[in-house]
């Protein structure tokens, strides 16, 4: 179901009030270090039996504000990402409800109230729905957009041989795109909303929310072992005194304990498991899709490469041509043929994940390709860049694997040749 606008709006406030809520913890456990630890127990102890630890309190100021300018950069410039950003993909105005050409007359509208019940379901908003069989036909005219896929040697579509549609955008679905029903909008390499750090996490925010979770669980780490460290020598420094009373547990260490172990096992949990996803370089829902994938790979072909058919009347992959022609009485000119690119679709194999890189590849196509890109949160990924005129993401073994079972031709001595508009180009496979 849709979104309503009263929900998107809910959505919008939370990723806008929770955020509020985490930083006014962070100042609170950043006063509680500072003054409460740093300053009234180890410089200048209210109490006369406690001595001075200056050396300690240094340390505990310094790491304290080693370990949170990192934590705020880095969901400060996810803010600034998902701002300025967020990679939503464009939308375009849905067509208003418009007869069908299969009615022509209301006997034959009579004569099909299945379908026309069906059709009333489907526009019961007063707008279109996309008939993805009649667009591939040439019957029903095809939404702006489809340009970018054939423009491309390898796409991922449907298993009808047409790319995802986002009826809701009014607009096709490229590569690891995938509508975010929170805020009602598409988004490139979209993994998840997270209302805790103020939004979505996609292809222009992935890393600096990775580099936010693995800051934060280390900054918690420390509040949680600064805090219990203070509660346990307060207790031996009550306990070597016989004047100390009762007064010496402080409940501010105890609320930061508590604040710090929620955030910290919250932060830890994550930066394991998105650490994990990217060396996979999957995202969260196509991690949910691994064991049954549900798109195919279209890969340009030429007309010599069209497979014939076998024995039991079925040939080894179908082909689409794009893009798609409206239909006419007369014969297709020479000139749309020329223009008419062939693309075969193929099935993966369950469990497969054509842009699977290698764990080194992987992590450097999110993270940076150098070392200090991984840890300062200024730099945008690698993986947007979508000039490659292959695909709109690097093709790993998994692909080259598909590749291989339904075009073996293609690959020779371990070299790899991918057909490009000019002829084929020879690749290291």
């Amino acid at each position: 179901m849709p979104a309503s606008r009263g929900a998107i709006r809910m959505n919008t406030w939370s990723g806008r009030i929770i955020p509020l809520i985490a930083i006014a913890a962070n100042a609170y456990v950043l006063y509680v270090i500072t003054k409460s630890i740093a300053v009234d127990y180890l410089l200048q102890p209210t109490l006369n039996y406690i001595p001075k630890r200056r050396a300690i309190a240094t340390v505990f100021i310094a790491l304290q504000y080693i370990l949170a300018i990192p934590t705020f950069s880095s969901w400060l410039r996810y803010a600034i990402a998902i701002l300025t950003n967020p990679g939503y993909t464009p939308q375009n105005q849905k067509p208003r409800r418009r007869g069908s050409s299969r009615t022509r007359s209301s006997s034959q509208r009579r004569s099909r109230s299945a379908s026309r019940t069906r059709d009333e379901k489907r526009k019961s908003d007063g707008n279109m729905n996309i008939d993805r069989h009649a667009v591939r036909e040439g019957t029903d005219p095809t939404p702006p957009g489809l340009e970018h896929f054939y423009r491309k040697q390898v796409f991922t579509c449907s298993t009808d041989g047409v790319p995802s549609f986002c009826e809701r955008c009014w607009a096709w679905k490229q590569d690891r795109v995938h509508h975010c029903k929170e805020l009602n909008r598409c988004v490139s390499r979209f993994d998840h909303y997270c209302p805790w750090v103020g939004g979505i996490v996609g292809e222009t925010s992935h890393k600096f929310f990775i580099q936010f979770a693995f800051y934060a669980s280390l900054y918690s780490g420390f509040i949680f072992a600064s805090c219990l460290w203070a509660v346990v020598q307060s207790k031996k420094d009550c306990h070597s005194s016989p004047v100390c009373n009762r007064g010496w547990l402080n409940p501010h260490w105890i609320v930061a304990i508590a604040l710090a172990g929620i955030f910290g096992f919250m932060a830890f949990g994550i930066t394991l498991k998105f650490g994990h996803s990217v060396l996979k370089n999957r995202t969260t829902i196509e991690e949910l899709a691994m064991g049954h994938p549900n798109y195919c790979v279209a890969i340009r072909i030429n007309p010599s490469e069209i497979p014939p058919v076998s024995s039991d009347g079925k040939p080894k992959f179908w082909v689409v041509p794009y893009p798609f022609r409206p239909q006419t009485s007369g014969p297709t000119d020479q000139h749309s043929r020329r223009n008419e690119f062939l693309y075969a679709i193929l099935y993966p194999k369950p469990g497969s994940h054509i842009w699977d890189l290698g764990w080194n590849r992987n992590w450097r196509d999110l993270m940076g390709n150098h070392v200090i890109d991984w840890f300062l949160p200024i730099k945008l990924s690698p993986c947007l860049d979508h000039g490659n005129l292959l695909s709109d993401y690097p093709l790993g073994k998994d692909f080259e694997e598909l590749e291989k079972t339904y075009l073996p031709h293609r690959y020779k001595n371990g070299i790899r040749r991918i057909p490009l508009d000019e002829g084929w180009v020879e690749m290291t496979a």
